[in-house]
């Protein structure tokens, strides 16, 4: 029992495996049945999915990357398009080009200057129609710039039975420029841009899984209540349960905590109480058990129930 649990929190929670075996034994996808009259709230499953850039660079040829963590929400109503929503977030820690030393020298004031600026991310005012084509309209924030851009996207397929439901989308191809955001300020003369090219294109696939409703439930029981940054700071750390093989870091991101599980993304903790949290996405519920003020253990429960238990480590 306790491994069927660890597979559900693992990736069950980020992923939902045996909504994918039901999934994938579905004869074809369906296109034509997203037109449908009620949105569908949706998570974006980051192991399945990928936001990636190219950038020029002194003017032969383009160095590709990605960001490797990332999560979101997106409600999708085909028929009132208006009623639709796009909620994206992105660490900028997690930018990965393939080569460590450039990384570094990404992630430096330099760039993108993680330590002040560790979030990039878009929300959505509202979504219409263009020449055909569906487009979200919203704030997209990087470098503590913001700036409102249109991101086109597109349904590329679509899968559901009774009890699951997963939409795939592209978006873009699209341009930024990055020193609009303040990211690689260019001085002396221009020698930044002989290097690295102004325009970058962004490339985006989806994976989409919709909430399901023991998580709708989950969050009408338990509204989110306020947390300071010092009563949250309690809960940073590494959980390990050396049995079931499980690591998990809960870490500050911005204004919030985020609970990171090996080999399955990321996730948003949502303070419900005093040293409980909703973990967004999955469904579950993260209890702390304190100790002189710090977290010593983490419990996670499903319905409520306790299906893991793990001791802090660091």
């Amino acid at each position: 029992m306790l491994n069927r649990w660890l597979q559900f929190i693992l990736i069950g929670g980020l992923m939902l495996v045996q909504g994918d075996v039901a999934l994938l034994s579905t004869p074809h996808s369906q296109n034509n049945s997203v037109r449908k009259s009620e949105a569908v709230s949706f998570r974006i499953d980051g192991m399945h999915s990928s936001i990636e850039f190219a950038v020029p660079f002194m003017g032969i040829t383009k160095v590709r990357g990605r960001f490797d963590e990332f999560f979101g929400t997106i409600l999708y109503d085909a028929t009132n398009l208006a009623q639709s929503s796009v909620e994206v977030v992105m660490k900028a820690t997690s930018i990965n080009t393939g080569v460590e030393k450039r990384d570094v020298d990404l992630r430096s004031a330099q760039y993108f200057d993680v330590k002040n600026y560790p979030a990039i991310t878009f929300k959505s005012r509202r979504c219409e129609k263009r020449e055909g084509k569906e487009v979200a309209i919203g704030t997209f924030t990087m470098h503590g710039v913001a700036k409102e851009i249109a991101l086109p996207f597109s349904i590329i397929g679509e899968l559901k039975d009774a009890k699951h439901h997963e939409m795939g989308i592209v978006v873009g191809p699209m341009l930024l420029n990055r020193t609009e955001y303040g990211v690689g300020k260019v001085t002396k003369a221009y020698a930044d841009r002989i290097f690295v090219g102004d325009e970058v294109e962004i490339n985006i696939l989806l994976r989409l899984i919709a909430e399901p409703p023991e998580e709708k439930a989950l969050a009408t029981q338990h509204p989110p209540t306020a947390m300071s940054q010092t009563e949250w700071e309690k809960f940073i750390g590494v959980y390990e349960a050396e049995a079931a093989k499980m690591k998990v870091r809960i870490e500050p991101f911005g204004n919030q905590l985020i609970m990171q599980m090996q080999g399955a993304g990321i996730a948003p903790l949502i303070p419900i109480g005093q040293a409980t949290f909703r973990i967004k996405g999955v469904g579950g519920l993260a209890e702390f058990d304190l100790d002189a003020g710090h977290a010593q253990s983490l419990t996670i429960k499903i319905s409520g129930q306790p299906a893991l238990i793990l001791p802090r480590k660091e």
